[in-house]
């Protein structure tokens, strides 16, 4: 995760990337600690990081789900309109207003 959000550190979506690796690392890093010393609060602290990098993951992936439905919405919306919006009759008895 942290890899690869650095080509992509200029948008914010690299920064988050970025951040959901670091939070990945501490999980490791305390889930092995819970797991040599028997320290129950690093295991809940890893969970913690656990938690809260699933539910970016999700908004995350929500959002992606949104935007698409959106530009699917758009790119079938559009054409559709611009089919309506052609002057059909002028098109086919090559008769364009004036300005074309």
């Amino acid at each position: 995760m942290i890899l690869s959000g650095i080509p992509a550190i200029l948008g914010l979506v690299g920064i988050i990337q970025i951040w959901m690796g670091v939070m990945l690392f501490q999980a490791g890093s305390s889930i092995d600690a819970a797991g040599k010393l028997g320290d129950k609060y690093a295991f809940l602290k890893s969970l913690g990081n656990l938690k809260t990098y699933f539910v970016i993951q999700g908004v995350l992936a929500l959002i992606g789900l949104i935007v698409a439905a959106i530009m699917l919405c758009i790119l079938v919306v559009l054409p559709l309109l611009g089919i309506t919006l052609i002057p059909w009759n002028q098109l086919l008895n090559n008769t364009f207003p004036s300005g074309y």
